[in-house]
């Protein structure tokens, strides 16, 4: 109650003289801010110091943000008309991903796909993970029983052929990309842009399979925001998320010369219980605690230029395993990390003539990750009475404790960028990029240390012509000096976009890629067999990964029927010469060698439609990927197992989405499809139905969800919204988890999280 008392008295103080409307929704706002209070410190209980500080940390921003909002009355009749740019399945989206240059969706001559908050929020996505499951091509996955590290295919290759880009810079190191994309929070993204093929030509090493490109939310009206969302696991674990966002802005301002500021605040926390499916003590799902804090800033009206500035801090903790109440390395399996990863970025853009456009930009990723690795075993496990008193067996304590490890991982790049208009039918595009980073790896005790760094120094041109009103083409080609590479890489680029009258357009485009050698021994992931560290190291002399990439894209667009139709269909193939292949040297070892040449080909066929406040959006990709020849998948003990394919590349994906509204309802459902795939079982003794170490195929999965939301004193900005929802309603779940301490974490797909409760609410005004 004194607590209360003050807060009102603090805010009269602040918000005095202003309208009674504004006081009322002050009031209203501190209030629901305490009562989250209390659920705030329940949670807190059991996630640890960090957790309390960052809660008050968020509670100081939005009390700050709010006076900022209401600090000055303002004319907001013309908030109403403002354009959407979330507004789900438009093609008149504004996309900067395909050519590096501001364009519409349908303008582009290669095809970006956008997911804006709009779609993520209707089916009920809290991370870029759950963001990016229903788009055609594109398929998450989890690699890990125990931790959970996942990872995204596009067209069917490998998540390390992806480039993560934030805000366009490519600021996602492969070490901070192992938990990336579950961790990455919802609350932190404005939209995504994903160009699926070889886009090394201008975003540089690791664009073969494609581009996700994370644009984070910015200052475009007035607002506060707070959000809540439950989720129950099997009814048996739980899932909290709470969300916020303020921004302060001045694009709707008719003077914005006047107050040329803008500035957003948003972040998140959550925190999730361990799920075990199977009841053997060893969770499928790991115990995860995370928050997020974001901050953009935009100065307009500066020497004819603007100047951006973005911050962004993000935190994940996770334990997989079991006994979760004890030490890491008393537990009988571990696979654990404390993750924190800070990014800050500024920009300068300036428009100096009608013709001429130029901006630099530097930004600066900074990683910090304690892990732990491996476990006691079976001496350990859930059954086993530990009292504190057990004497350990001779090298057991040491071998335990060699699981613990500390990493720092600074990521820095430095470009420019140059753009000339000759006429309306042709512009230049040139620019450079410098990327430097550095990893310093302790692991055993500071017994064994890893110290890594690597430049690339690249240049680009681009041409972006329109020879013939129906004809546009965008030829470009970057040149790269890298560090571990004696040779400069040449990455060409080709696209055209041809117009077939009003309803039709077709897209044909062709991208060079490569992907340098990592040294780093845990660029890809730490393992866990049998309570061992299982590590993965390049050979001696490993030569990067050439892509050529080829994509056929039709797209039609017109009406029949009362109904707005928009029909795709597209056919790729990428070729990868001297791809990556991991063969096993020991028992604890794992090796990268360059292997043949990997192909990967297929088609994808979507369809639109729209009417009124219906829409429907599905499609389905089919593709096959597999080696020149056949690769050794497990040699040990005189029994060798072989395979052509690419492992855990689906034959066929699926994917659908309803949307429909009305008055103060909206309906969403969802509905994806895991196809079969060929995954590697190295042991079987824990696995159900699983007799000896080999390549198995997996059966086709259908995940369903549905969501339900009521909108309520809805008046211009304002909104307040109640929902519920249902995700994987037909509990399509792997059935032959491995169990116990000695089970394959590696032998897992289909859907990351068994039938799924939720719901939760969000104020808006």
């Amino acid at each position: 109650t004194n607590s209360r008392q003050l807060i009102f008295w603090f805010s009269a103080k602040i918000f005095g003289g202003r309208s009674k409307f504004k006081k009322v929704v002050v009031r209203m706002i501190i209030n629901i801010v305490l009562v989250m209070l209390p659920i705030g410190r329940f949670y807190c209980r059991r996630q640890g110091e960090f957790m309390k500080h960052t809660g008050k940390l968020f509670l100081l921003i939005f009390l700050a943000a709010t006076n900022a909002l209401f600090a000055e009355d303002t004319d907001r009749a013309e908030t109403a008309a403002e354009v959407d740019l979330n507004l789900i399945n438009s093609l008149e989206a504004v996309v900067v991903t395909g050519e590096r240059s501001r364009k519409k969706v349908s303008e582009s001559t290669v095809n970006v796909k956008v997911v804006g908050r709009e779609k993520m929020a209707a089916a009920g996505d809290t991370s870029l993970y759950q963001a990016l499951r229903n788009l055609t091509g594109v398929t998450p996955e989890t690699n890990c029983q125990n931790c959970n590290f996942d990872g995204v295919r596009l067209n069917g290759l490998d998540s390390r052929y992806n480039q993560i880009l934030i805000g366009g810079i490519p600021l996602v190191s492969p070490l901070a990309e192992v938990y990336f994309y579950q961790s990455f929070p919802e609350s932190l993204i404005e939209r995504i842009e994903i160009v699926k093929g070889g886009g090394s030509a201008l975003y540089g090493g690791g664009a073969v399979a494609g581009i996700i490109n994370i644009i984070p939310r910015e200052p475009r009206e007035d607002f506060a925001e707070l959000s809540l969302q439950e989720s129950l696991p099997g009814l048996s674990a739980s899932e909290t998320y709470l969300s916020f966002a303020m921004s302060r802005s001045s694009a709707h301002s008719a003077d914005s010369d006047s107050t040329p500021l803008s500035m957003m605040a948003f972040g998140s926390l959550s925190y999730a219980t361990p799920y075990d499916r199977n009841d053997d003590g060893f969770s499928e799902t790991s115990r995860k605690r995370a928050s997020s804090l974001g901050l953009t800033v935009r100065r307009g009206s500066l020497r004819d230029g603007k100047l951006e500035g973005l911050f962004l801090y993000n935190e994940d903790n996770r334990k997989g395993g079991d006994s979760f109440d004890r030490a890491d390395h008393q537990a009988a399996v571990r696979e654990g990390t404390s993750a924190r990863n800070s990014t800050a970025a500024v920009r300068y853009e300036r428009q100096f003539s009608d013709s001429f456009l130029a901006d630099i930009y530097q930004a600066v990723s900074y990683m910090e990750r304690n892990a732990y690795f491996g476990g006691a075993g079976e001496r350990y496990s859930e059954s086993y009475e530990y009292d504190g008193s057990d004497v350990w067996g001779a090298g057991e304590l040491e071998n335990a404790v060699k699981g613990y490890s500390s990493t720092t991982n600074p990521l820095t790049v430095t470009g420019a960028d140059a753009t000339w208009l000759f006429s309306p039918r042709l512009s230049l595009l040139t620019g450079t990029m410098f990327t430097y980073e550095y990893i310093d790896d302790r692991q055993n005790g500071a017994t064994t240390r890893t110290i890594f760094d690597a430049w690339d120094a690249g240049a680009y041109i681009q041409a972006d012509a329109k020879p013939v009103k129906f004809w546009n083409i965008v030829l470009g080609i970057r040149v790269d000096k890298h560090s571990e590479i004696e040779d400069p890489i040449y990455s060409p680029r080709a696209s055209s976009l041809v117009s077939l009258g009003e309803k039709a357009k077709w897209r044909v485009s062709y991208a060079s890629g490569f992907s340098a050698p990592r040294v780093y021994v845990e660029d890809f992931h730490l393992g866990v067999i049998a309570g061992e560290s299982h590590k993965l190291i390049n050979e001696a002399g490993l030569k990067p990964e050439r892509s050529h990439s080829l994509t056929n894209d039709v797209t039609f667009d017109f009406d029949g029927m009362g109904i707005h139709w928009e029909p795709r269909v597209a056919g790729f193939y990428t070729r990868i010469e001297d791809a990556f292949s991991i063969e096993s040297d020991s028992s604890s070892v794992n090796v990268r060698r360059n292997s043949d040449g990997l192909s990967v080909a297929g088609g994808e066929f979507e369809v639109v439609a729209r009417k009124g406040g219906f829409s429907l959006t599905t499609g389905a990709s089919l593709q096959k990927a597999e080696y020149d020849k056949e690769q050794i998948v497990y040699d040990d003990a005189g029994t060798q197992i072989i395979e052509k394919r690419l492992l855990k590349s689906p034959l066929v994906t699926g994917n659908a989405m309803l949307l429909y509204s009305w008055k103060s309802f909206s309906f969403s459902s969802d509905l994806v499809l895991h196809g079969p795939m060929k995954i590697f079982l190295e042991d079987p003794t824990s696995t159900p139905g699983r007799s000896e170490p080999g390549v198995y195929d997996t059966p086709i999965m259908a995940e369903w969800g549905a969501r339900i939301a009521w909108s309520f004193f809805r008046e211009r900005t304002s909104d307040y919204q109640l929902f519920t929802g249902v995700k994987n309603i037909l509990d399509a779940y792997q059935k032959d988890l491995g169990t116990g301490a000695t089970r394959d974490p590696a032998y897992v797909y289909g859907p990351a999280v068994p039938r799924t409760w939720y719901f939760g609410a969000k104020l808006k005004i």
